[in-house]
């Protein structure tokens, strides 16, 4: 896979870049104490995106145990270098900028896991089909932060669920034209244990999503009493994903009520 020319510009302006930042009293040599403003995640990331690439060594990190997923693992992508331009960061409603101040950590390891999928997916691959061979895991939920960034990664993630077929994957996206070209490829045939689901940009049942190979999908409703199209509600933060399942099991649109 190519490298993406997003990095190439990256590197030529990352000192630039930090040097703003700087000004802006973010120190890099003390990561300890480093908070990520909002407003800066999208600097910020341009800058952390070059210092890793440069590195010797990228390491995969995975999500386990947290309060929306239970026991379910997942790998969370950088929504600044992966999503929809449309996508809900635009409007401050991302997953990924629900806190006041990111965790220095947190944001790094969200770009470590895009870099090592974009450019050395091999090594992705290896590190994916290890951690599924060590724990056993039986579901998988990619990206809980980000989405496919390229065409190229919809037919990794789908050769991964080939490779590991006892275990089902769960993609909720929003780069439909990523998939849409990918299933063009393949005359609409993927792995059955790759669940894609398309996130609707709308709320309440606007269909905005373009969808020629009838993907299940997804949208978010202002309360519980709006469930519409016969769809399934998401039970939300009174259980978890581990415990639910839903999202993988069902063939029926979802509908989570807006939080």
């Amino acid at each position: 896979m190519k490298k993406v020319k997003l990095l190439e510009k990256m590197l030529a302006g990352m000192n630039a870049t930090k040097a703003l930042l700087a000004k802006k009293g973010y120190n890099f040599e003390n990561k300890s104490q480093l908070f990520i403003k909002p407003e800066d995640s999208k600097a910020v990331a341009l800058v952390v995106a070059c210092d890793l690439e440069k590195s010797k060594k990228l390491t995969l990190h995975f999500t386990q145990n947290n309060e929306k997923l239970g026991v379910v693992p997942s790998i969370a992508l950088s929504p600044w270098l992966t999503c929809n331009n449309k996508a809900c960061f635009e409007c401050g409603t991302c997953y990924g900028l629900k806190q006041k101040y990111l965790s220095f950590f947190k944001f790094c390891y969200m770009i470590e896991n895009t870099l090592l999928l974009m450019n050395h997916p091999k090594e992705f691959k290896k590190q994916v089909n290890a951690y599924i061979a060590l724990t056993g895991c039986r579901y998988f939920r990619w990206f809980e932060n980000g989405d496919f960034p390229s065409n190229e990664s919809v037919k990794i993630f789908d050769e991964i669920a080939k490779k590991n077929k006892s275990v089902k994957f769960l993609c909720m996206t929003k780069q439909y034209e990523r998939v849409n070209e990918y299933l063009k490829e393949t005359n609409g045939k993927y792995n059955k244990n790759l669940v894609l689901r398309f996130s609707k940009f709308s709320i309440n049942g606007v269909n905005d999503v373009d969808n020629p190979y009838d993907v299940p999908t997804t949208d978010v409703i202002e309360q519980k009493e709006d469930l519409h199209n016969g769809a399934v509600l998401c039970p939300g933060f009174s259980s978890n994903c581990g415990a639910c399942l839903k999202c993988w099991m069902c063939k029926k649109e979802i509908n989570f009520v807006k939080h």
